[in-house]
């Protein structure tokens, strides 16, 4: 483990708080809010990946589409992972949206937007 600047439960409040302001410019990251099995599918992906790791076992993990075409999925702090539905309409399988959303934790458990 790393030390850091902020504790755990201040990276939480900040990334809740950036996660906001985000979801709050429609314009630029507009939430998907369609099919809700894809959604269901994304969550239920990336939340069996988030258990599997032990770097940071009690961070809660937050997965949200943006309805954009944007072939891209981002992570900020606090456990927050965003995906483009650009992204989704070009994953062949199960396997490569894994491989994605494990390489946004990966970003997480490993302090990138905290340090």
């Amino acid at each position: 483990m790393r030390p850091l600047l902020i504790s755990e439960d201040d990276e939480i409040k900040l990334g809740n708080s950036f996660k906001a302001q985000i979801l709050s410019d429609t314009r630029e990251y507009p939430q998907y809010n369609g099919n809700q099995a894809v959604i269901r599918f994304v969550d239920s992906v990336g939340q069996y990946l988030a258990s599997v790791q032990d770097e940071r076992p009690n961070l809660p993990f937050t997965f949200t589409i943006l309805d954009k075409d944007e072939i891209n999925a981002f992570a900020i702090p606090g456990g927050h992972i965003f995906v483009y539905t650009g992204l989704l309409r070009n994953i062949e399988s199960t396997s490569e949206l894994a491989g994605v959303l494990a390489h946004e934790i990966a970003h997480i458990t490993l302090y990138h937007g905290v340090n």
